[in-house]
């Protein structure tokens, strides 16, 4: 089967799923997928990444320094936002 990490590498190829998707995908908890999603970031695999928006304005977030959804929008402060996608 793999680790961990080799079967996060075969789910990403098919489709862009959020770390919750990827969570219940593969039984591990959604911060050890961000943790997981960091290390492959670091080789030399690259991951495809749908940003979040803002459901309330739309404010689209760019440049993720994180693999996680962003707390709160800085336009107009709402904590509805959507998840960011990954894929390779």
């Amino acid at each position: 089967m793999g680790t961990i990490r080799q079967k996060l590498l075969e789910v990403l190829k098919d489709d862009y799923y959020s770390t919750k998707d990827l969570s219940k995908i593969l039984p591990i908890p959604e911060k050890d997928i961000i943790e997981h999603l960091k290390e492959v970031a670091k080789s030399r695999v690259k991951i495809k990444v749908k940003n979040p928006i803002c459901k309330k304005c739309g404010f689209k977030f760019t440049n993720l320094k994180h693999f996680k959804k962003p707390s709160k929008c800085p336009m107009c402060k709402s904590t509805f936002i959507s998840e960011p996608e990954f894929k390779i």
